[in-house]
């Protein structure tokens, strides 16, 4: 074997080596957490009735196409040039099971892009006042096809997290039509937070391990190893 061969093989270990302590790290992690809620699971009509979408918005309700499970489709019209807004579906009201997000840390949802194209999907969080807040982070990338599962730590400065008015999901990128899948929206309590956050920052390290092996020329001997801590993550 050669230096080039050498150094082709370190670089392939590292990648998979440092993927895989991520990945059980998180593993280790998970004992069942409480105090998480539902937001929405669509598995009754009544939430779709709670979810009030606004100009260029509409959601209905859809099937999960790999489980057959019910799950809301939200459609965000492309916005014309020169006009300014964000097509927004807000959950407010009786749809909210608590005004009181002071007990939750993050919230999460799975979301799967129907489009051929690159989309985007926003989060604000408000208060009963008016006021506005946007999680961390506040929008997500969602690439065409598989679904994903998005995790944003809530933050609440300058409004008051014990009377929560709505929860916005909108376009901020809108001038282009979108089209998503939405289900299992939750707030998820400190302990859930945190074990929800590596899980993400996990698949986060897999996937620029892909990126790597392919740069490296490593594809094909890496990717299945990739493939498998994917299943865990």
């Amino acid at each position: 074997m050669n230096w080039n061969d050498v150094k082709f093989a370190f670089s392939a270990f590292v990648i998979v080596a440092i993927t895989l302590l991520g990945v059980v790290e998180c593993a280790k992690a998970q004992s069942p957490p409480t105090g998480s809620i539902t937001l929405l699971d669509f598995e009754d009509d009544a939430q779709f009735d709670s979810l009030t979408p606004g100009d260029r918005a509409s959601v209905e309700s859809a099937k999960d196409p790999a489980q057959e499970s019910r799950v809301a489709r939200f459609a965000f019209e492309a916005v014309p040039p020169n006009v300014r807004a964000y097509p927004s579906i807000v959950l407010k009201g009786k749809g909210l099971p608590t005004s009181d997000f002071t007990r939750y840390e993050a919230i999460r949802l799975r979301v799967r892009n129907e489009g051929p194209e690159v989309a985007e999907l926003s989060l604000s969080v408000w208060d009963q006042k008016g006021h506005r807040s946007f999680p961390v982070p506040s929008t997500f990338v969602v690439e065409p096809g598989e679904w994903q599962q998005v995790v944003a730590r809530l933050a609440f400065s300058g409004m008051d997290a014990g009377d929560i008015g709505s929860v916005h999901f909108f376009q901020k990128v809108n001038r282009r039509p979108h089209t998503l899948l939405i289900d299992d929206v939750q707030l998820l309590s400190p302990q859930a937070g945190r074990i929800a956050t590596k899980i993400q920052q996990a698949r986060g390290n897999l996937s620029r391990a892909g990126a790597s092996a392919k740069a490296l020329g490593a594809q094909a001997q890496i990717e299945p190893n990739i493939a498998s801590l994917r299943q865990l993550s």
